[in-house]
């Protein structure tokens, strides 16, 4: 009984994985003619294609994809247009990478938090950088703290077990 079902998934799979590939490929294609905001435009596009197949499909693989570009995208937007940060392409993938949490959590109820560590991240260090001295200092306390975050995830599994 079970084994149509397996079939099935794994023909959507591999299906989702033809169609990503035939997608990156034309996003490769289309950014060696396109700059500036036509660039950020087809990355957009791209980026939101996957995450219109994920909504479709539910495949986790196919909303990573889709906040990376569209978080690419988003960072040539701001490269292109005079932003408030010092570094908008590593805040614009940040929010794509935020967006890849978010957007699992809306849909699903529950979500994977790896996406928030290069989020957080890549959203700090290129608003950290806008600031000078207040950014380098969050820049160089950023280890300790994820380094206290990590004591906290494993103190609290080890009580539960």
């Amino acid at each position: 009984m079970d084994e149509p079902r397996v079939v099935q998934r794994n023909r959507r799979r591999q299906i989702a994985a033809g169609v990503a590939l035939v997608v990156i490929g034309l996003v490769a294609l289309a950014l060696q003619y396109f700059d500036g905001p036509g660039r950020a435009l087809v990355l957009l596009l791209a980026g939101g294609s996957f995450i219109a197949a994920y909504f479709y499909s539910d495949i986790y693989g196919l909303l990573v994809p889709g906040g990376i570009l569209s978080g690419l995208g988003l960072g040539i937007l701001g490269s292109w247009r005079d932003v408030a940060v010092k570094d908008p392409d590593a805040v614009g993938l940040g929010i794509g990478f935020v967006s890849i949490y978010v957007i699992e959590r809306v849909s699903r109820r529950r979500a994977h938090w790896w996406p928030l560590i290069p989020g957080v991240i890549l959203i700090g260090s290129g608003v950290g950088a806008r600031f000078g001295d207040v950014g380098h200092i969050l820049w160089r306390w950023l280890p300790a703290i994820l380094v206290v975050i990590g004591i906290v995830l494993v103190v609290r599994a080890m009580r539960r077990a």
